[in-house]
C-alpha cells in the first residue's frame, strides 16, 4: 500500500507531551512530570457499572456522534 503525505507533513514537530509521555511509561518509573493519576484510585468499577447501563439501555446513541454538550439521555433522534 503506498501512501500520500502533504510536503507539510515534513514540517512536523514532535509533541513534548507524547515525549514525556513515553519516557515514562515503564513500570520502574513514577511519572511526576507526566502529571498521571495513581492507577489504583480509577474507579473501575463505577465506570464498567455506568458503562454497561448505557450500553445495556441506548448504545447507539451512546456511541454515535452527538451534541458537544455529550450524551444525554433526555435528548432523542
Amino acid at each position: 500500500m503506498n501512501y500520500s503525505f502533504s510536503n507539510r507533513i515534513a514540517a512536523l514537530q514532535p509533541s513534548i507531551i507524547r515525549e514525556i509521555l513515553k519516557a515514562t511509561s515503564g513500570q520502574d518509573v513514577i511519572p511526576f512530570s507526566a502529571g498521571n493519576p495513581a492507577p489504583e484510585t480509577f474507579p473501575i468499577e463505577a465506570i464498567r457499572s455506568f458503562t454497561r447501563d448505557i450500553l445495556e439501555q441506548d448504545p447507539v446513541t451512546a456511541l454515535q456522534y452527538g451534541i458537544t454538550e455529550g450524551y444525554s439521555p433526555s435528548v432523542r433522534r
